[in-house]
């Protein structure tokens, strides 16, 4: 590091807290000793998947000073989560939320996917309704990306994707839901093969918008 000084912290991608509460501890642990920490703004740790999140794990994570985590349902239709092979389901997504609120986190993401296999714009408008309900403080839309070795790209003709059309109509709604909330765009990226040539795009409340991106 030399004489750069750390402004934000992000564990992630995939799932951090797939370690368990004492090699959570253990890690953070010895990140501050060989780092200096003391200039950093934002700390994040993408939680990810509600099945892996559990009281342990969250105070551990607010011992070290973590305030910022995200929780990832992706979508809150059971049938979709249960044909694309996610083990969590809907209401851990719920438990694991108000586990989080409880645990002290008042900066709290939640990762979405347009145009999932068999979905529709009215299954975006029942995602949408629920995270209204939980009132995330900021929401990051991704447009379904097929990576040409992916099972769901391989297997097409099982799992069929939404058109450019509907895709467009569950980002609309997306971006109705993120208002609802008070949430606005705050960035956007794009990736390769993604559905209807679209983008991903991150909402937040004024005050959560997310420090360290990619």
């Amino acid at each position: 590091m030399g004489n750069k000084k750390l402004l934000t912290f992000y564990m992630g991608g995939g799932t951090p807290t797939s370690l368990s509460a004492a090699q959570m501890d253990r890690l953070l642990t010895c990140l501050e000793q060989y780092f200096d920490l003391a200039h950093v703004s934002e700390k994040t740790v993408e939680a990810g998947r509600p099945d892996s999140i559990t009281e342990d794990k969250l105070k551990v994570l607010r011992k070290h000073h973590i305030d910022r985590i995200s929780i990832n349902p992706q979508t809150m239709n059971q049938e979709t989560l249960d044909l694309i092979g996610r083990r969590h389901t809907t209401e851990e997504v719920k438990q694991a939320f108000h586990m989080a609120r409880e645990a002290g986190f008042m900066n709290i993401n939640m990762d979405l996917i347009a145009g999932l296999p068999g979905e529709t714009s009215e299954h975006m408008q029942r995602t949408m309704d629920a995270i209204v309900d939980l009132a995330p403080d900021s929401v990051t839309v991704h447009s379904l990306a097929l990576k040409r070795a992916a099972f769901l790209n391989q297997n097409r003709e099982q799992f069929p994707v939404a058109g450019a059309d509907e895709v467009n109509r569950m980002i609309g709604i997306s971006h109705e839901g993120a208002l609802a909330i008070e949430a606005e765009p705050y960035y956007l990226y794009r990736q390769k093969n993604i559905a209807g040539n679209l983008e991903n795009v991150g909402y937040a409340r004024k005050g959560c918008e997310g420090l360290y991106k990619f």
